[in-house]
């Protein structure tokens, strides 16, 4: 993966950009994951909030079909157990995201909430 500005990415010729190792070429990718992170070739990490979103969110799914005859502590433990993890690991990520991404991430935190305290939506 190469780091480089915008401007010095647009420039560079993809085609005549080789990395051996023992004469096996090494690919070119447009993002890849490392240690639970998403890392783009712009090191944006717009992949790595959509990809900790969809995670969130089937586990706030989760969450929400089983919580309907657990206790609120239960649901708690789960939470805490399941979806908190998401949300802590490499959180100082997110923090530079733009304001749609952070909303996302805002609306699954607010549902799992809800399913905890047992709460309507208004």
């Amino acid at each position: 993966m190469i780091f480089e500005t915008r401007k010095q990415l647009q420039k560079l010729d993809y085609s005549i950009f080789v990395i051996k190792i023992k004469d096996d070429i090494v690919e070119t990718v447009k993002s890849f994951k490392y240690l639970g992170v998403m890392f783009d070739e712009h090191l944006s990490f717009k992949y790595h909030v959509e990809y900790i979103t969809k995670k969130i969110g089937q586990r706030v799914n989760f969450l929400q079909r089983i919580g309907k005859n657990l206790s609120k502590w239960t649901k708690l433990l789960i939470y805490n157990t399941i979806i908190l993890p998401h949300f802590d690991y490499c959180s100082s990520i997110t923090w530079h995201q733009n304001k749609c991404d952070i909303q996302q991430l805002q609306i699954y935190q607010n549902k799992a909430m809800r399913c905890i305290l047992n709460c309507n939506k208004y």
